[in-house]
């Protein structure tokens, strides 16, 4: 323009610079090989939004199994990517936070299938150093589901606070003492409430599942989810009779001997609460919680989490989620990220529901996931609850054609004793409540089922689990199956109307 027009010396600089301030144009380098450029801001929304048409159009869906494969390397639970090192439990914790899942999973499955070696200490450690804090939410502690989060990250994935009408009368003590003393050691949020054991463990353990208090320590988290209140019963009439007969006998003489029975009863109680170890404290404080941040602010981050845990992210990703995840203003989001070419959307694979979005790297993995794949490729375990498992019922995935029994194994419940064994993708086998059931597609030749079994064996062995009992192959007693030959040579003896695997000593 400059060279073709007479203008006043740093007139058009200045005229330039006024048009950009006001957002009608926009300098910058627009065309290879050209110098500095101005480009009218309508004209570069066009070019852009044409653009973005084009990239969309080049997308060639994969099959969902390959995406399927795609999630469970992209989840370090393939054999061949494995986390392994040092630093690598807070790698995958980055991955899983604020994953809400069963709480016996955590450490018997998420963990262990990620990592070559779990070890439990490194994750106690992040719990008492304070970079991790968890969350319990449920009414059963063994059904109760458990949230790891980073410090600060409350406001981001934390659900509302539960409503202290619904409280009973010792968790709203315990809650009181907490607010105003701080964090405290159970033996000091017992005497300042002045309630009994039972009474204290009880209350703590409904605050920990309604997501009001959290601890210091893993140790706590084991004992409230394995918590077991004493059972309430009726005193018999020999029962009765004889608390009637020490009332009406009065107090008895203390001796030395009476004394020192007290000592060791007392002894023994400190011991009982000293079993709930670590501190108390309040979950939704300013150091767990972080700074307030806006709905727009939350919806960034959350966006880059979902990228960050599944690669590609619909609408169904939010399924498994819990707390304050809104897919309006995440998908907006996803709309500018793809607008600045940070992501990208599209329908990148066959059978998922929903606009997709897929992160840059996801991208180049899954296109290359043909040819990086071997032919005959490792199998790989994963619980139903993990997020990395893409067939539970409930996230809109269609099978694609393996008739009945390999159509369920695309619907398996959310229950944490549901596991899958993948091969390339491809569900392989389906073992529901531990074991008891599985399902099997027909066409799998009977070596390659007998090695995913094994699969499943090892990592009960690996467990506390001691024992395996099938009841069912495919909708028929497991003893009369045609699986039962293949069930004797992985060691299962008969039992009727189970086949039974024990674990050797």
């Amino acid at each position: 323009i400059a060279g073709r027009y007479a203008f006043p010396s740093g007139w058009l600089e200045r005229a330039l610079a006024d048009l950009e301030g006001a957002g009608e144009v926009l300098l910058g380098r627009f065309v290879r090989g050209a110098g500095r450029q101005v480009c009218d801001r309508h004209v570069l929304e066009r070019i852009h939004r044409a653009t973005l048409i084009k990239m969309r159009r080049e997308i060639r869906p994969a099959p969902i199994h390959h995406y399927a494969d795609f999630l469970v390397r992209w989840h370090h639970l393939h054999p061949a990517d494995k986390l392994a090192g040092s630093e690598v439990l807070r790698e995958a914790m980055r991955q899983l936070r604020a994953v809400s899942a069963p709480g016996p999973v955590w450490e018997r499955d998420l963990l262990p299938l990620r990592l070559q070696a779990y070890a439990p200490s490194e994750l106690e450690a992040l719990c008492a150093s304070g970079e991790l804090v968890w969350a319990a939410s449920g009414r059963d502690p063994k059904r109760s589901r458990v949230q790891f989060i980073f410090r600060g990250e409350g406001h981001l994935f934390l659900s509302p606070q539960e409503d202290e009408a619904e409280m009973s009368a010792d968790a709203r003590r315990v809650l009181q003492v907490l607010e105003e003393e701080g964090a405290c050691f159970t033996v000091d949020i017992q005497q300042a409430a002045g309630l009994d054991t039972e009474a204290l463990q009880a209350a703590l353990v409904e605050l920990a599942l309604g997501g009001s208090i959290t601890n210091d320590t893993l140790e706590a988290l084991r004992q409230v989810l394995s918590y077991a209140p004493v059972a309430e019963r009726e005193p018999s009439a020999l029962e009765a009779e004889l608390a009637a007969w020490r009332r009406q006998r009065g107090p008895r003489r203390l001796t030395p001997g009476r004394v020192g029975y007290a000592k060791r009863r007392a002894a023994q109680h400190v011991r009982d609460i000293a079993l709930w170890p670590g501190r108390w404290s309040l979950l939704r404080r300013r150091g767990v919680m972080g700074d307030p941040v806006s709905a727009e602010q939350r919806a960034v981050l959350q966006a880059r989490q979902l990228l960050a845990r599944h690669g590609i992210v619909t609408r169904a990703s939010l399924e498994r989620e819990e707390g304050p995840w809104e897919w309006a203003q995440i998908s907006r989001q996803l709309l500018l990220m793809e607008m600045r070419g940070e992501v990208r959307r599209g329908y990148f694979v066959e059978g998922l529901p929903g606009i997709q979005y897929a992160g840059l790297e996801a991208i180049e993995r899954l296109r290359d996931w043909g040819a990086r794949l071997p032919e005959e490729d490792a199998l790989t375990l994963v619980n139903a609850c993990d997020p990395a498992s893409l067939y539970t019922a409930g996230l809109g995935v269609e099978p694609q054609g393996h008739g009945a029994d390999g159509d369920a194994l695309y619907h398996v419940s959310q229950l944490p004793g549901n596991y899958l064994v993948l091969c390339q993708g491809e569900p392989l086998l389906g073992l529901l409540s531990w074991g008891e059931r599985i399902l099997a597609p027909a066409q799998v030749p009977e070596a390659r089922l007998a090695e995913a079994l094994q699969l499943f064996l090892e990592h009960a062995t690996s467990g506390q689990a001691y024992r395996v009992a099938v009841s069912y192959w495919n909708d028929e007693p497991a003893p009369s199956s045609p699986a039962a030959g293949m069930l004797e040579g992985l060691g299962f003896r008969r039992d009727p109307p189970k086949m039974v695997w024990e674990r050797p000593f």
